[in-house]
C-alpha cells in the first residue's frame, strides 16, 4: 500500500504471475517518472496525457456534465505518475475520484477506469451511497 496526499492511498501490485505461473516483480505502470508542460487542460485531456505518458490505456467515459468541462492547469517535472494524477483530480468543490489500474493479459495493456468516490452514509431511509466532494477551497 502507498499513501500519497491527505487520507489518499493506492495498492499496488509489484508482482505478477509468469505464463508458468511464477510471481516475477514488475515495475507499476504509475510508479513511472513523468515530465510535460504545465498547461490548462481539461481533466479528460489530462488523464489522456498521463496515461499516454505512461503507455497506459484511459478506460474513462466522461458523459458530459461539471467533471468533462472542468479544467485543471497542472505540468509535471519528472514526477511519480500516481502523484500526477492524484492531483489532477484533486479539483476544488469537485468529485472525490478513484481510479483502478488493470492489467489484460489478452489485450496485453494496462487500462485506466476511475469513478465517483463513494461513502456509505445512515440516514432515515437505512444505507445510503453518497458520493464525495473536495472542498472547496484547498
Amino acid at each position: 500500500m502507498v499513501q500519497f496526499g491527505e487520507n489518499e492511498f493506492s495498492i499496488v501490485g509489484i508482482r505478477a504471475a509468469s505464463k508458468e505461473g511464477r510471481l516475477v516483480d514488475q515495475v507499476p505502470p504509475l510508479d513511472r517518472r513523468i515530465t510535460f508542460p504545465a498547461a490548462d487542460r481539461t481533466l479528460a485531456d489530462t488523464l489522456k496525457l498521463i496515461c499516454d505518458s505512461i503507455n497506459v490505456r484511459l478506460m474513462v467515459e466522461f458523459r458530459g456534465g461539471p467533471e468533462k468541462s472542468r479544467h485543471v492547469m497542472i505540468g509535471s517535472n519528472n514526477e511519480v505518475a500516481r502523484e500526477v494524477l492524484a492531483r489532477a483530480m484533486r479539483l476544488p468543490a469537485g468529485m472525490k475520484i478513484s481510479w483502478v489500474l488493470s492489467y489484460m493479459p489478452d489485450l496485453q495493456a494496462y487500462l485506466l477506469g476511475s469513478r465517483a468516490a463513494q461513502a456509505e452514509i445512515m440516514s432515515a431511509n437505512g444505507t445510503e451511497l453518497q458520493t464525495l466532494y473536495w472542498p472547496k477551497y484547498q
